[in-house]
Protein backbone atom coordinates (compact mmCIF):
# COMPACT_ATOMS: atom_id res chain seq x y z
CA UNK A 1 0.00 0.00 0.00
CA UNK A 2 3.04 2.10 0.43
CA UNK A 3 4.01 2.21 -2.78
CA UNK A 4 0.77 2.74 -4.22
CA UNK A 5 0.25 5.81 -2.36
CA UNK A 6 3.96 6.90 -3.05
CA UNK A 7 2.86 6.64 -6.81
CA UNK A 8 0.07 8.81 -6.21
CA UNK A 9 1.63 11.41 -4.45
CA UNK A 10 4.17 11.48 -7.24
CA UNK A 11 1.29 11.66 -10.03
CA UNK A 12 -0.21 14.56 -8.20
CA UNK A 13 3.17 16.37 -7.54
CA UNK A 14 4.71 15.71 -11.01
CA UNK A 15 1.50 17.47 -12.28
CA UNK A 16 1.09 20.32 -9.33
CA UNK A 17 5.23 21.24 -10.64
CA UNK A 18 4.40 21.13 -14.49
CA UNK A 19 1.00 23.46 -14.28
CA UNK A 20 2.27 25.89 -11.20
CA UNK A 21 5.32 26.84 -12.98
CA UNK A 22 3.67 27.05 -16.37
CA UNK A 23 1.31 29.47 -15.20
CA UNK A 24 3.96 31.59 -12.98
CA UNK A 25 6.10 31.63 -16.44
CA UNK A 26 2.93 32.75 -18.10
CA UNK A 27 2.13 34.86 -15.08
CA UNK A 28 5.25 36.89 -15.47
CA UNK A 29 5.71 36.85 -19.25
CA UNK A 30 2.27 38.36 -19.79
CA UNK A 31 3.01 41.44 -17.42
CA UNK A 32 5.90 42.23 -19.06
CA UNK A 33 3.00 42.78 -22.53
CA UNK A 34 2.55 46.60 -23.12
CA UNK A 35 -1.20 47.55 -22.24
CA UNK A 36 -3.58 49.67 -24.40
CA UNK A 37 -7.25 50.49 -24.20
CA UNK A 38 -9.92 47.93 -25.76
CA UNK A 39 -13.81 48.35 -26.68
CA UNK A 40 -16.01 45.67 -25.46
CA UNK A 41 -17.67 44.88 -28.43
CA UNK A 42 -20.03 41.95 -27.16
CA UNK A 43 -20.50 40.12 -23.68
CA UNK A 44 -22.29 36.85 -22.85
CA UNK A 45 -22.32 33.83 -20.82
CA UNK A 46 -21.67 30.20 -22.47
CA UNK A 47 -22.44 26.88 -21.60
CA UNK A 48 -18.75 24.99 -21.02
CA UNK A 49 -18.90 21.55 -22.96
CA UNK A 50 -15.49 20.10 -21.05
CA UNK A 51 -16.21 16.82 -18.72
CA UNK A 52 -15.41 18.66 -16.15
CA UNK A 53 -18.35 21.58 -16.02
CA UNK A 54 -20.96 19.57 -14.43
CA UNK A 55 -20.81 22.18 -11.27
CA UNK A 56 -18.94 25.27 -13.11
CA UNK A 57 -20.47 24.89 -16.10
CA UNK A 58 -20.77 28.40 -17.64
CA UNK A 59 -18.21 31.13 -18.62
CA UNK A 60 -17.96 34.55 -19.36
CA UNK A 61 -17.12 35.55 -22.82
CA UNK A 62 -16.46 38.90 -24.16
CA UNK A 63 -15.19 40.18 -27.34
CA UNK A 64 -12.95 43.41 -27.59
CA UNK A 65 -11.47 45.37 -30.02
CA UNK A 66 -8.18 47.38 -29.96
CA UNK A 67 -5.28 49.38 -32.01
CA UNK A 68 -1.50 48.15 -31.32
CA UNK A 69 0.83 50.05 -33.60
CA UNK A 70 -1.77 51.96 -35.61
CA UNK A 71 -3.69 48.50 -36.35
CA UNK A 72 -6.49 47.02 -35.52
CA UNK A 73 -6.92 43.62 -33.57
CA UNK A 74 -9.67 41.58 -31.88
CA UNK A 75 -9.69 38.84 -29.23
CA UNK A 76 -11.58 37.07 -26.55
CA UNK A 77 -9.31 36.03 -23.95
CA UNK A 78 -10.64 37.15 -20.28
CA UNK A 79 -8.27 35.11 -18.07
CA UNK A 80 -4.28 33.61 -18.30
CA UNK A 81 -5.08 30.25 -18.44
CA UNK A 82 -7.01 30.86 -21.25
CA UNK A 83 -3.68 31.66 -23.15
CA UNK A 84 -2.54 27.93 -22.65
CA UNK A 85 -6.03 26.58 -24.11
CA UNK A 86 -7.75 26.45 -20.69
CA UNK A 87 -11.00 27.88 -19.39
CA UNK A 88 -12.28 29.14 -15.83
CA UNK A 89 -15.55 27.54 -14.82
CA UNK A 90 -18.41 29.43 -13.57
CA UNK A 91 -22.05 29.20 -12.40
CA UNK A 92 -24.16 30.78 -14.60
CA UNK A 93 -25.23 33.70 -11.94
CA UNK A 94 -21.27 34.33 -11.18
CA UNK A 95 -20.71 34.19 -14.87
CA UNK A 96 -23.24 37.16 -15.46
CA UNK A 97 -22.00 38.94 -11.77
CA UNK A 98 -18.62 39.19 -13.42
CA UNK A 99 -19.66 40.09 -17.04
CA UNK A 100 -21.19 43.11 -15.10
CA UNK A 101 -18.09 44.08 -13.80
CA UNK A 102 -16.13 44.63 -16.79
CA UNK A 103 -16.06 48.62 -17.98
CA UNK A 104 -17.02 48.88 -21.92
CA UNK A 105 -13.69 50.54 -22.20
CA UNK A 106 -11.02 48.50 -20.39
CA UNK A 107 -6.53 48.08 -20.11
CA UNK A 108 -5.56 45.18 -21.46
CA UNK A 109 -2.13 43.14 -22.12
CA UNK A 110 -0.95 43.01 -25.64
CA UNK A 111 1.76 40.64 -26.94
CA UNK A 112 4.64 43.07 -28.57
CA UNK A 113 5.65 40.17 -30.61
CA UNK A 114 2.23 38.75 -31.78
CA UNK A 115 -0.13 41.35 -31.30
CA UNK A 116 -3.35 39.52 -31.96
CA UNK A 117 -2.34 38.02 -28.61
CA UNK A 118 -3.96 39.55 -25.73
CA UNK A 119 -5.76 39.47 -22.73
CA UNK A 120 -7.73 41.38 -20.33
CA UNK A 121 -6.92 39.87 -17.24
CA UNK A 122 -3.17 39.44 -15.52
CA UNK A 123 -4.11 38.26 -11.96
CA UNK A 124 -4.00 35.61 -9.80
CA UNK A 125 0.01 34.41 -9.00
CA UNK A 126 -1.23 33.30 -5.78
CA UNK A 127 -2.86 30.69 -6.92
CA UNK A 128 -0.26 29.55 -9.29
CA UNK A 129 2.10 29.56 -5.88
CA UNK A 130 -0.72 27.66 -3.98
CA UNK A 131 -0.77 24.90 -6.83
CA UNK A 132 3.10 24.41 -6.57
CA UNK A 133 3.15 24.49 -2.64
CA UNK A 134 0.23 21.89 -2.88
CA UNK A 135 2.73 19.69 -5.42
CA UNK A 136 5.60 20.01 -2.45
CA UNK A 137 3.29 18.99 0.14
CA UNK A 138 2.01 15.96 -2.42
CA UNK A 139 5.76 15.02 -2.69
CA UNK A 140 6.66 15.33 1.06
CA UNK A 141 3.27 13.11 1.92
CA UNK A 142 4.68 10.54 -0.76
CA UNK A 143 7.99 10.39 0.53
CA UNK A 144 7.34 10.35 4.40
CA UNK A 145 4.42 7.53 3.63
CA UNK A 146 6.87 5.55 1.89
CA UNK A 147 9.94 6.05 4.31
CA UNK A 148 8.45 6.92 7.70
Amino acid sequence: MKIFTLIFCLVIALAAFWYGLKLIKLYFRVKKWERVKATITQRSVIERKSASASRAGFKPSVDYSYTYNSKSYSGNKIFLVELIKGERGFLEKAAEKFLEKIPDQINLHVNPQNPEEAVIFCEGIGLYIFVLVMGILSLLIGIGNYFG
